[in-house]
């Protein structure tokens, strides 16, 4: 990396953490609510219900996990540290019902991911939408040991946990002390809004772009749009919850529909995955 752009990414880094500072201090002001612009209102009017998602050859072929006997990681391997939990670790997260934290297809399901595109990439950059603690970021952040360079930027409101931003944080710092190759910088704030997105635009394109945030359908076409402008060559958008949430198949029929993306493939995943290009 050049020492001007290494210069730049820590001006970058510092603004974002006065940004931090300041949405933690005046978090109860309202900002107002997105703003949609045509593409977005257009892709909210297509009807989907007779729509057929096919799968993509080219895809298919990249992330064929049966050519290799992948071996998964443990959920220790993944979120432990010096044999304690990494701080995005929530002792309340292991008493929920379905106990999607230690899933084997989940996390160490997407490590095997982003091990494959770090492995074909010298410098990876990653864009999450919906932080919470910092667990896929943690997960990335052990898969990209390899590339010379690989960059976290996560946006999240600090809502849905309240203090969600702060354990990843904390989580990252730690990483980033044994993997020195890897950077980060974490955003307070909502992924429609404009200071936001130009942060965004000046960060990228990004190679994954992994969608986890707002799951309502304009929210997720408004992260969809977005991502399809900052997506680099041959990068993949992740959109996690596909099987969850009836309105992420809906808003991934539509940016299809609309053009946004060419290609899609659905991973048998612990929620369901749609993979875009």
């Amino acid at each position: 990396m050049s020492i001007l752009r290494t210069t730049k990414l820590k001006t970058f880094q510092l603004l974002m953490e006065l940004l931090f500072c300041l949405r933690q201090k005046y978090s109860h002001i309202s900002i107002g609510s997105p703003k949609l612009s045509r593409d977005i209102k257009d892709a909210i009017t297509i009807d989907t219900s007779t729509i057929t998602l096919e799968q993509s050859p080219v895809l298919l072929q990249r992330f064929n996990f049966n050519r290799v006997a992948d071996v998964l990681p443990t959920h220790e391997d993944l979120f432990y540290q010096d044999g304690k939990p990494l701080p995005c670790v929530i002792e309340s997260d292991y008493n929920l019902s379905d106990d999607w934290l230690r899933a084997y297809n989940y996390y160490p399901f997407y490590f095997n991911i982003y091990s494959r595109l770090c492995s074909d990439n010298i410098h990876v950059r990653m864009l999450e939408i919906g932080v919470r603690t910092g667990y896929q970021a943690t997960v990335f952040a052990k898969a990209c040991k390899n590339p010379s360079s690989a960059f976290y930027m996560g946006i999240d409101p600090n809502l849905y946990v309240r203090n969600g931003l702060q354990l990843a944080n904390k989580t990252l710092q730690m990483i980033r002390k044994k993997v020195p190759t890897f950077d980060f910088a974490l955003i307070n704030g909502y992924s429609w809004e404009y200071n936001i997105q130009e942060s965004v635009f000046y960060s990228g394109p990004f190679d994954i772009i992994h969608i986890d945030g707002d799951h309502s359908l304009q929210g997720k076409l408004i992260d969809l749009e977005l991502s399809k402008r900052i997506l680099a060559r041959g990068g993949i958008v992740l959109v996690d919850d596909f099987d969850h949430h009836p309105i992420i198949k809906d808003a991934v029929k539509k940016a299809l529909s609309v053009g946004w993306f060419k290609e899609f493939l659905y991973l048998s995943t612990f929620r369901g995955l749609a993979i875009l290009a």
